[in-house]
């Protein structure tokens, strides 16, 4: 499957990704970045959708990093119960 980016959503995601460190401090790992991205947008599509909003990628720079502290919050969690 080829799956072609152009370069305005190349840059775009790299700003992106790069506010998300900045705002987190810390370098946030491909993988986790990718599924919180992944995550936050279906999150955003549904909020616009369900409440006529339309929210675009300065949203995505504020939930992204919401979404990870959640990812954090749920794994430390998890760990904790795993060891009870």
């Amino acid at each position: 499957m080829n799956n072609t980016v152009t370069t305005r959503e190349w840059i775009g995601r790299r700003r992106l990704r790069a506010s998300v460190d900045r705002t987190l401090g810390v370098k946030v790992p491909k993988a986790v970045f990718d599924e919180a991205e992944a995550y936050a947008r279906r999150k955003m599509a549904f909020q616009n959708e369900a409440l006529g909003l339309d929210r675009g990628d300065e949203y995505l720079e504020l939930l992204i990093p919401d979404v990870i502290r959640e990812m954090a919050l749920a794994a430390r969690y998890d760990g904790r119960r795993a060891t009870a």
